[in-house]
């Protein structure tokens, strides 16, 4: 569950910041999804670890 959390804090963080922004490049779009799904695979193996 708390998996699910961190995946739904991920979004609420850093997708609709940007979806709320101005600035709606495709190479904006990349980076955010990189950032937020390299963020969830650490939180994964975070929980996975512990």
């Amino acid at each position: 569950m708390r998996l699910f959390e961190g995946i739904y804090q991920l979004i609420d963080r850093d997708v609709l910041p940007w979806l709320k922004s101005k600035e709606k490049s495709f190479e904006s779009y990349i980076n955010t999804l990189l950032r937020a799904s390299i963020q969830a695979l650490n939180k994964v193996l975070i929980l996975k670890n512990n």
